[in-house]
């Protein structure tokens, strides 16, 4: 957490995490510290995911005198049967003692959707962070025609995985079908595959200049529907009956409709 002119920030779990500090301890300690603060009556802006074991930090919340707000509330393709839409079919938050928030800033007509989102709050409507990279595209990175994967660093595993409820598919048997299905589209396209890392910093660029962007379930499918790139979503075996397919089924069936994706997920909406 940190505060800026009066206003508090609670900090994203990404964000701690790349701070090094302990997530599992700082927001909770931090909340309720300022909870009895003199600052108590500053807004809060809040990049804190509305997550099961963050219900602790969310009643906190709630119960400041002071008004607060969700930090640019972004929604992606995501499975019907990913515990974010289990949470919010089955325990609304006011059954768990937390107020909708006083403003959000949100991208998409999917944002306003978001299950701490009431019909007081006051919307504050803004395009997606990614439609501002897009407008930052540098040089073609190569001379030749190419397709790009974008890759998750799923054998790594990436730190996600640390957060979630499933462990990641084997990584050796990850490595090897990707291997093969890659193989595949560079043989069936005649185009050379180079891959676009998380965090990589040039990946819009590398989206701009591709002739297809191949990949699972990425948000830099955002940059493929932006650049109006052709797109596939690839499935490898391993993934069958597991979390990482439904959500890659997810982005195939929004990917169907560029338009509609710009719509939901990217547009400051009307």
């Amino acid at each position: 957490m940190n505060s800026e002119g009066g206003v508090i920030y609670l900090l994203s779990e990404y964000e701690v995490s790349r701070q090094k500090l302990d997530y599992w301890r700082l927001p909770q300690v931090a909340v309720i510290h300022h909870v009895e603060a003199c600052l108590e009556t500053a807004p809060l802006i809040v990049k804190t995911a509305y997550h099961p074991r963050n219900i602790r930090i969310f009643r906190a919340i709630s119960q400041r005198p002071g008004p607060w707000g969700l930090h640019r509330v972004q929604c992606l393709p995501e499975s019907h049967g990913s515990w974010r839409r289990r949470l919010r079919d089955a325990i609304p938050p006011w059954a768990l003692g937390i107020r909708p928030a006083d403003f959000a800033v949100v991208a998409g007509t999917e944002a306003e959707q978001h299950p701490l989102i009431g019909p007081k709050t006051n919307l504050i409507k803004t395009d997606a962070p990614d439609v501002f990279r897009a407008q930052q595209v540098g040089p073609r990175p190569f001379k030749h025609r190419y397709a790009l994967f974008l890759d998750e660093d799923i054998e790594g595993p990436h730190q996600d995985y640390g957060r979630l409820s499933y462990s990641p598919p084997d990584a050796w048997t990850y490595r090897f079908e990707m291997e093969q299905l890659l193989k595949h589209v560079a043989i069936k396209t005649s185009l050379p595959v180079h891959r676009a890392y998380r965090e990589n910093g040039q990946t819009p660029t590398l989206v701009a200049h591709a002739e297809l962007v191949l990949g699972h379930s990425s948000t830099a499918f955002s940059f493929a529907v932006l650049f109006d790139k052709p797109t596939q979503v690839l499935i490898p075996d391993c993934f069958h009956g597991r979390p990482e397919e439904r959500h890659a089924l997810a982005m195939q069936e929004a990917l169907k409709d560029y338009d509609s994706y710009k719509r939901k997920y990217l547009y400051a909406a009307n």
